[in-house]
């Protein structure tokens, strides 16, 4: 999960719903970093 954050690109190595998790993961964390 860590490396998914360090490098948006390594998301779309994963196929299926695993990727879309990982951009949904990438998305909130940068809604909180620009909230925060």
């Amino acid at each position: 999960n860590y490396r998914c954050v360090i490098s948006p690109h390594a998301g779309y190595v994963y196929s299926g719903k695993t990727a879309a998790y990982a951009i949904n993961g990438l998305k909130e964390t940068k809604r909180f970093l620009i909230t925060f």
